[in-house]
């Protein structure tokens, strides 16, 4: 198997976990979709938008585009760190990455918090759906393993191979 099948193959597992991700993610906050759509969220005392903006936009969006940033800059580093204006890039996009998932898991932290956690009590188990196998999990195991990790990492795997892809056809232009 060569090097760009298996650039594909991790780029189809990242759209097919991006893909759960959004499936599980609008499930874990329907509630900021359908009834707290008009909720005032106050991003700051001074910022305040509508509940599925800031779950959409300030959450998921911010978060996924974490990954992204991340997938874009590790490759850079690992590929190609000889010029100055690739450091330059990857270093932005490390930043911007850091930015964007710090952002979006804090609010994806206070928007499913404030729906699972009502007045500071325990929440029962969540019942998950995973093709079609039923299982229970805590809230944060299932806030981690069924919402974070996959809208991460889909957004790593699916930025990672073209980044990497598009590195190699720039340095056969070169070369």
């Amino acid at each position: 198997m060569n090097r760009l099948t298996v650039l594909l193959i991790i780029l189809v597992i990242g759209i097919g976990m991006s893909l759960f991700a959004w499936e599980t993610t609008t499930m874990a906050g329907h509630k900021w979709l359908d009834e707290k759509s008009t909720v005032d969220w106050h991003m700051t005392n001074y910022f305040v938008v509508p509940g599925s903006v800031a779950f959409l936009g300030f959450g998921v969006l911010s978060f996924y585009l974490g990954g992204i940033f991340t997938g874009i800059a590790i490759p850079m580093i690992l590929v190609r760190l000889r010029d100055r204006k690739v450091i330059l890039l990857s270093v932005l996009c490390l930043v911007l990455a850091l930015v964007f998932t710090g952002l979006g898991f804090n609010t994806l932290d206070w928007t499913l918090g404030s729906v699972y956690y009502p007045n500071n009590a325990v929440p029962p188990d969540v019942n998950v759906n995973l093709l079609s196998i039923h299982f229970s999990l805590d809230v944060w195991n299932m806030y981690f393993f069924v919402v974070l990790l996959p809208l991460w990492l889909g957004a790593f795997l699916v930025a990672a191979p073209l980044t990497i892809i598009a590195l190699v056809r720039e340095y056969l232009k070169h070369y």
